[in-house]
């Protein structure tokens, strides 16, 4: 169980996040809603564990993926090396990993040698080879046109439906958040305040 409990986090004398709660179950994605600049990059860094100066307490596991709005792949290293290095997966669970998101065969190439759609998926291959038991995805679609979006989210619901992951995804789409999330809350307000929502039907 990820157990998110923000009295307050600030920038300076700028408020940015008042009061913050939220449990994510393990199997569980719960996806956080709000414009740019209400604070869901900062929520998500809490959760994360990458910024530890706000009041309040995080209960997280120790094992922990992230998906970036940008693929944070190593330009100089190959796809199969962008996995190998950062989560220690053998060779075997590389190709594996790879096979997974319609990769295979591309282990040797580097990642300006694939296309975004591509590097999107080597950022799932790497997130998910590192059996996570905490994976935390910030606007992960971003700058995708519709139909790569949708292929994208139809491949993350595959790799989370084989793992029993506690998932939060931070985005500004609705659609994402329908697709992808079993419960869906909306940061608003200033500083801002966690609320459920539910989103019109008919969205997916």
């Amino acid at each position: 169980m990820i157990g998110i409990d923000i009295k307050g986090k600030s920038y300076g004398d700028q408020p940015v996040l008042g009061n913050v709660r939220l449990e994510i179950a393990s199997g569980e994605c719960v996806a956080v809603l709000g414009p740019s600049g209400i604070g869901k990059t900062t929520l998500l860094r809490i959760a994360a564990g990458l910024d530890t100066d706000f009041d309040g307490h995080v209960t997280r596991p120790e094992r922990i993926s992230m998906v970036f709005q940008e693929p944070t792949l190593l330009p100089w290293r190959s796809a199969g090396d962008n996995i190998s290095l950062i989560t220690g997966a053998s060779d075997a669970a590389v190709e594996e990993a790879l096979l997974r998101v319609g990769l295979d065969g591309k282990a040797d190439r580097l990642p300006d040698q694939l296309s975004l759609g591509q590097r999107r998926r080597l950022s799932l291959a790497r997130a998910f080879a590192a059996k996570p038991q905490f994976l935390v995805m910030d606007e992960p679609f971003a700058s995708l046109d519709k139909g790569l979006a949708n292929d994208m989210i139809a491949l993350t619901l595959e790799l989370l439906a084989d793992a029993s992951i506690a998932t939060l995804l931070v985005t500004h789409s609705e659609h994402e958040a329908s697709r992808l999330a079993g419960s869906v809350y909306l940061l608003h307000g200033q500083p801002a305040n966690l609320a459920q929502t539910r989103l019109p039907s008919g969205l997916s």
